[in-house]
């Protein structure tokens, strides 16, 4: 639109401030409700991503505890496997 156009049609008929301030304020009420709402979702999710972070802490504290007990294992294997590597070359060249 043409602001030449714009401002003879503000000439032709007079607006009040009191007309402008009204919108104005809806909009501001409008907006403040809306961060009103903004504001209790980022506080619903800071408490949904509180629980998850300790679901996760007790999945990662579960599987500490499972890799220790799998370390233990698998020394147990290497000793086992190396043990009867052992065995069989000693038979082999005749030691035992």
């Amino acid at each position: 639109m043409n602001p030449v156009l714009l401002l003879e049609s503000e000439r032709e008929r007079p607006v009040s401030a009191m007309n402008e301030l009204r919108p104005l304020e809806l909009q501001v009420a409008k907006l403040s409700a809306d961060v009103e709402n903004i504001k209790d979702d980022i506080a619903e999710i800071k408490v949904n991503l509180r629980r998850l972070d300790d679901k996760i802490e007790s999945k990662i504290d579960a599987l500490r505890a499972d890799f220790s007990s799998a370390k233990v294992w698998a020394l147990g294997l290497y000793f086992g496997l190396a043990g009867s590597m052992l065995f069989v070359m000693a038979k082999g060249f005749k030691w035992i």
